[in-house]
């Protein structure tokens, strides 16, 4: 009884994760780890048609290599479960729930895959690294309650918001977020107190990298410029960036378009 009880306590223990290699899922990782001691069950999922999949993947085992040697005694990072998008079961119920929170604005489709697969592997807590500066935080900021997750704060949405909005709670009901109200150069900040600037210099955010580099004109790499981390882009990439996103360069880039027509 005794065994079967401390078992139980250390499942409980264990907090899981949507780790991706990049910055704010990697920055929660180090946090559990280091700052909390508190052993971490990372989920990775592959989807296929991202051309960033590789350097998420060499990202953290980097992260992984650096960290193992400094966790306390006791603490964990136990080996990442990696999971095929396609072997997700489908539940028309989540997807049509999702459709139906994308016609309000822009949400991207991580969302729907990550609800699936909580939903089908029944994990509840599941951790996403929404933050403040993410648009998801657009969708569940009204709808969030605070909650004591093991002596430490994290969020996840209302009770009552099963029933408010059914649809946010089949989307985002079974995950928690506990980087909500932080920002990326807080966390850098952070990540600064823990000495592990090293391991975050690791990460990896773009996802269409030019010749191994950020490209500077995904949606990534656009939002580390506008959160205060365009010192992460190469000087090439930040021009592209700038030139991508300014009027003149959107002028460019349609004159061009006509032009090769």
């Amino acid at each position: 009884m005794e065994k079967s009880m401390e078992r139980s306590a250390e499942l409980e223990a264990v907090t899981h994760v949507l780790w991706t290699g990049g910055w704010d899922s990697t920055f929660r990782v180090l946090q559990l780890c280091l700052s909390q001691n508190r052993s971490v069950q990372p989920h990775y999922l592959i989807d296929p048609e991202r051309l960033s999949v590789s350097y998420e993947l060499r990202a953290m085992a980097r992260v992984r290599h650096q960290l193992t040697p400094r966790l306390a005694s006791g603490v964990a990072l136990r080996p990442t479960r990696y999971v095929d998008l396609p072997s997700i079961p489908e539940s028309e119920t989540t997807t049509a729930a999702f459709g139906r929170l994308k016609q309000q604005g822009k949400l991207g489709g991580q969302y729907e895959w990550i609800a699936r697969y909580a939903e089908a592997n029944h994990l509840t807590g599941l951790e996403l690294s929404v933050h403040v500066d993410d648009r998801a935080f657009v969708y569940i900021k009204d709808q969030i309650e605070p909650y004591d997750d093991h002596g430490f704060p994290n969020n996840r949405l209302s009770s009552a918001t099963g029933e408010q909005d059914s649809d946010l709670a089949r989307v985002f009901g079974r995950l928690s977020f506990p980087l909500l109200h932080i920002s990326k150069t807080e966390m850098e900040a952070e990540a600064s107190k823990l000495d592990a600037q090293d391991l975050m210099a690791h990460t990896w955010f773009c996802h269409r990298p030019r010749n191994g580099r950020p490209c500077g004109i995904c949606l990534p790499c656009s939002f580390a410029l506008e959160e205060g981390m365009g010192h992460r882009l190469p000087i090439a990439a930040r021009i592209r960036c700038r030139l991508n996103t300014s009027p003149p360069g959107r002028y460019l880039r349609r004159t061009a378009r006509r032009w090769l027509r």
